[in-house]
């Protein structure tokens, strides 16, 4: 019972977070002149890359080594988050 409460929070700050990476983005590509709006975005951007790759590494841990976890939102928010995660670093090649 416990799994399932934290993993409940974990898909609804997986889910926030990659709504984060999302806006910084946008933020990024709609002001790519301004240095302060840059800097403010670029930071945001790799905060939240950084707290998302601990929260799906977590959360994929669980949904490992917990059978009765592997539910089809909680696969779903570790793909989402995998499929940012591999974004970001596919575009930063």
């Amino acid at each position: 019972m416990t799994a399932q409460r934290i993993l409940a929070r974990a898909n609804a700050l997986i889910l926030g977070t990659v709504g984060l990476c999302a806006a910084a983005t946008g933020v990024l590509v709609a002001f790519p002149g301004d240095l302060r709006v840059w800097q403010a975005a670029s930071w945001t951007l790799s905060l939240a890359l950084l707290c998302l790759l601990v929260l799906v590494g977590a959360a994929a841990w669980a949904l490992a080594t917990d059978r009765a976890a592997r539910t089809w939102s909680r696969v779903l928010c570790v793909t989402l988050g995998a499929g940012c995660l591999a974004f970001i670093a596919i575009a930063a090649i």
